[in-house]
């Protein structure tokens, strides 16, 4: 086998998350794994939403240190099936705290009426078709996974990397419950 084809073949290995083989298993493989699911969380949140308010959502916008990345923007217009913009200002955080606080030192008449400039997008992410095709159907398994997951930690076989603040392990299996969780038929919440 040619010396090159040897090494981008170890390379296509690195690049797929396999647990059988961890050692085979790149690094990319698995931040990637960790921004899909992360995505999957954002589509069931949005679901959430979606089904309190009934307002339907068109477009995200994704800030904060990860968004100055460009695959977990589009990772997330995905599997959300929906357009992902990232402000040129991604740390949201601290310019909403200048903001106000140039609003309460008398700089700002409103919060609505800001600057274009600072309303600015750096990027806007579009759904593929074919990438939301497929994390539509990975989103069901996904789901019950999770599931399996939050019982095997109420179970204590297996500690959360992450706990909602003020809830308990017994809340936490209720809201995952096949009653509470969104079905697959509603998974995709009307986009896709």
């Amino acid at each position: 086998m040619p010396r090159g084809f040897r090494a981008k073949k170890q390379r296509e290995r690195r690049d797929v998350l396999n647990l059988a083989d961890p050692a085979g298993t790149g690094r990319a493989a698995c931040v990637r794994a960790i921004e899909e699911a992360a995505a999957y969380v954002v589509r069931g949140h949005l679901g959430i939403i979606g089904e309190l308010t009934g307002a339907p959502v068109t477009e995200l916008t994704f800030s904060g240190g990860a968004a100055k990345g460009t695959l977990w923007p589009q990772i997330i217009a995905d599997v959300v099936g929906l357009p992902v913009h990232v402000p040129a200002v991604t740390e949201s955080s601290a310019l909403g705290a200048a903001l106000c606080a140039g609003k309460g030192a008398g700089l700002y008449s409103s919060l609505t009426d800001l600057d274009g400039a600072l309303r600015k997008r750096a990027a806007t992410f579009e759904p593929q078709p074919a990438a939301v095709a497929a994390y539509h159907d990975s989103y069901a398994r996904w789901l019950e996974i999770y599931a399996r997951m939050l019982e095997l930690s109420e179970d204590g076989l297996l500690n959360p990397l992450w706990r909602a603040a003020g809830v308990s392990p017994g809340a936490a299996a209720a809201a995952a419950a096949p009653a509470r969780a969104p079905s697959a038929e509603r998974g995709s919440h009307g986009r896709q």
